[in-house]
């Protein structure tokens, strides 16, 4: 498998808009709709006894030893 063009970004939206062959829509948040839909994903997928790795999704804050108060 290959790509056809080269992964490139645009400056802008109009840029875009001129090369896309599909129409653009905003993305717009609808809270809290959106939000409601997430926890029911979420909720079917632990339903359906599928993983939920977050290990690689935290971000890593390395410390040195913390003294102790």
């Amino acid at each position: 498998m290959a790509e056809r063009l080269a992964p490139r970004l645009y400056a802008d939206a109009q840029a875009l808009a001129t090369t896309a062959p599909a129409p653009l829509w905003p993305a717009t948040p609808k809270l809290p709709d959106d939000v409601a839909e997430l926890l029911a994903c979420a909720q079917a997928a632990a339903a359906a006894g599928h993983a939920a790795p977050w290990q690689p999704v935290l971000p890593l804050y390395p410390t040195g030893p913390v003294p102790a108060p």
